[in-house]
């Protein structure tokens, strides 16, 4: 070939590239959805953090704020007079740290909810209806007149735990604690009790009497080496034991008793465990064990948390501990030291144990009933966090903190996430008596980063529950129990519904299934003015949507990125779907071409009124050339309400025959650019051209 006539096949070449080669575009991956997965597990709610290792998870989700029942107790909150002049009198109702627990009856054939009030009572109740199947008496109170003189009071403070026992039994086991204040010997000194009751009567099995508070909630499981089941609890001296003319040691510890006659199989004490690695802790303060044990998925180990508030020279010091205890003898396995306060119950996941702690703000010139040193006034702020330890030795894993309050709620896990409750920060010039603003915190339970943080109204220091993806928590100074999704990505959270309650939630929600009709139960207790005797209000609350609600997801758009593409090239769908129901669903979307499927991903957890748009992309290699019909399907979820909105049929595509340059999606090059191109290439050619042609010389 001659050189011009190379040149020109160059020229033309070029042009009818640029008319008619397609602009590459890029054409991103489809979108991938992670479909959720839950702590499988019954639909009763059987102990505190549903199960021994406390994971406070379960599959019921109840998605409405409407409350079906309500059942009340009054409790008498008169001021008591100190008999210390240095000790600060007590007012009012103990705070409520226990929860209801929710089971299934068979003998009684119905759902059962079981809690203990502040007027001494543990109560079973009908879990649909709120009426009362049996109370028991397990706590008391003398009160002289007048006062001051000899008091005596002993409440539940511990969250119920309801288990079938080796003989067949459904049996409850609780805990209470109380004071008695003897004014002749002008001290305060703690009394309690284990007592394990029918569980369909209320009538007593066995009661096991402490000289320690039972403020802990009991762990019931089988022991196989031991072959029985054993009870486990906790047991405190609190930080109220004060003594003017004796020396009372501090201490707490783990009681683990014969489920079936109450028999202390062993009782391991902190102080005992501790005072060879720190020092001997006496005098002022108190030692008080966590909210409950948790015990490890094969049985082997209990996990407790335990703290002493003291006084340690001009600053105000507590110690706090994890602690891991052979489940068979009570022997130290390891222990774990924090300068901070551990009141949450251990969560035990796999081989990682999840504790909170923290350190109140500290703003005084007295500690109790003991001063400061002339001129000195103590402040600390408050922080709190979350510690992930590794179940076999104690090491830890991750710690995550942040400058608000304590952590005092103990963890729960829900798919891969740890999640908790908090106050935040109060400001310098908050006035006194403020009630806290709290926050409820979800955590990457692997590497402790933060995933969302919620703002409550009141300050959080209730237990979260899981229920199929909703986390169910309360407040304290607002009153309002608050229903957030678990698994969003919004970083401050979302929430899906709030119920106001009458009085503080200190305790955990249960969540149950009751004739098919998922429950939240918790419980609020109202506060008294200081220095009114009128009876103080506890309720116990059951929370659901009161009519049926509906199953059902629609794909409510199909679109095509191009309405024809040359054959082997790229075309994007996007499919989206809604939640037009009213729960919680996880389906998958199928996109087609004609008949023939493109490809299937999945949705987690598509909150109602939600909806999510996901990218499919349909190779067109090897198709006929035609005209084809997109089409979006989601897959029916169970009870689904309308089948018909699940498929969308929208839009077409034209597979055309010529082959572009690269697989991609088809864009025109505009016929201005074309035109202007051929405008500069053409004259130069023929330029080229007569040069080319002109003699040499």
């Amino acid at each position: 070939m001659g050189r011009r006539a190379f040149v020109l096949a160059v020229t033309v070449s070029l042009l009818l590239t640029l008319l008619f080669s397609p602009v590459v575009t890029g054409v991103g991956p489809p979108s991938s959805a992670v479909t959720a997965h839950g702590n499988p597990g019954s639909s009763d709610w059987p102990m505190f953090g549903h199960s021994p290792n406390r994971t406070s998870t379960t599959p019921v989700q109840a998605l409405g704020n409407e409350s079906i029942w309500e059942h009340k107790t009054a409790v008498h909150g008169a001021a008591i007079p100190p008999t210390n002049p240095g000790h600060p009198a007590w007012v009012g109702g103990w705070r409520l740290l226990g929860s209801p627990v929710v089971i299934y009856h068979p003998d009684l054939a119905k759902s059962v909810v079981y809690y203990g009030s502040q007027d001494f009572y543990l109560y079973g109740l009908d879990a649909k209806e709120g009426t009362e199947i049996w109370k028991k008496q397990i706590g008391y109170e003398t009160r002289p007149e007048p006062m001051p003189g000899p008091y005596r009071d002993r409440k539940s403070r511990s969250t119920p735990a309801v288990v079938l026992n080796s003989t067949g039994k459904y049996v409850v086991y609780v805990g209470t604690g109380g004071r008695h204040n003897y004014a002749a010997k002008n001290f305060v000194w703690p009394s309690g009790t284990v007592t394990a009751l029918d569980a369909a009567t209320g009538a007593l099995l066995w009661n096991v009497s402490t000289a320690n508070l039972i403020e802990s909630s009991p762990t019931v499981i089988y022991q196989p080496t031991l072959g029985k089941q054993v009870v486990y609890v906790g047991w405190a001296l609190p930080r109220w034991v004060q003594a003017d003319a004796i020396t009372i040691p501090t201490n707490g510890g783990v009681l683990a008793l014969d489920a079936n006659t109450g028999g202390v199989i062993w009782n391991a004490s902190v102080y005992d465990l501790i005072k060879d690695g720190y020092p001997s802790i006496k005098g002022d303060g108190g030692m008080v064990v966590g909210r409950g044990p948790a015990v490890s998925q094969d049985n082997d180990t209990v996990y407790v948390t335990a703290f002493n508030e003291r006084e340690a020279s001009l600053a105000k010091d507590i110690e706090g501990w994890v602690i891991a205890l052979n489940a068979v003898d009570g022997s130290k396995k390891w222990i774990v030291k924090m300068d901070a306060r551990g009141w949450s119950s251990p969560c035990v996941v796999g081989d990682v144990v999840y504790v909170g702690y923290g350190y109140p703000e500290l703003n005084e010139t007295t500690w109790g009933s003991i001063p400061n040193p002339p001129g000195i006034s103590i402040y600390r702020p408050a922080y709190g966090g979350v510690l992930a330890l590794s179940r076999v030795t104690g090491a830890v894993i991750w710690n995550w903190s942040q400058s608000g309050g304590p952590i005092d709620s103990s963890p729960a896990y829900y798919n891969e996430k740890i999640i908790v409750g908090s106050n935040l920060p109060e400001a310098p010039d908050t006035p006194e008596g403020t009630d806290l603003v709290g926050a409820v915190y979800c955590l990457n339970a692997a590497t402790g980063a933060l995933i969302w943080n919620y703002t409550a109204m009141g300050n959080v220091r209730s237990s979260p529950a899981v229920g199929g993806g909703l986390v169910y928590v309360g407040d304290i100074g607002q009153d309002y129990v608050y229903a957030l999704n678990a698994n969003t990505t919004n970083p401050t959270g979302d929430l899906i519904w709030m119920y106001k309650v009458r009085g503080s939630v200190w305790g955990s929600p249960a969540v149950a299934e009751v004739d098919g009709k998922p429950i939240v139960y918790i419980t609020a207790e109202e506060a008294i003015p200081e220095g009114q005797s009128d009876p103080q209000e506890q309720t116990l609350y059951a929370i659901t949507r009161l009519t049926a609600g509906s199953h059902d997801v629609a794909v409510t758009e199909v679109i095509g990125n191009a309405s024809s593409a040359f054959l082997g090239q790229s075309v994007q769908v996007n499919i989206t779907v809604e939640n037009v129901g009213d729960f919680f669903e996880s389906f998958s979307v199928t996109a087609y071409q004609d008949d023939n499927p493109i490809g299937t991903q999945s949705v987690a957890d598509l909150r109602p009124g939600a909806n999510a748009t996901l990218t499919f992309t349909w190779n067109t290699t090897g198709v006929a050339l035609g005209t084809y019909t997109l089409k979006g399907l989601a897959s029916a979820v169970p009870d689904e309400a309308d089948p018909a909105n699940n498929v969308l049929t929208d839009g077409t595509v034209e597979i055309l025959s010529q082959n572009p340059v690269a697989s991609s999606t088809y864009s025109p090059i505009p016929l201005w650019i074309s035109a202007a191109v051929a405008a500069i290439a053409i004259p130069a050619a023929a330029l080229y051209l007569a040069k080319a042609r002109k003699p040499k010389g």
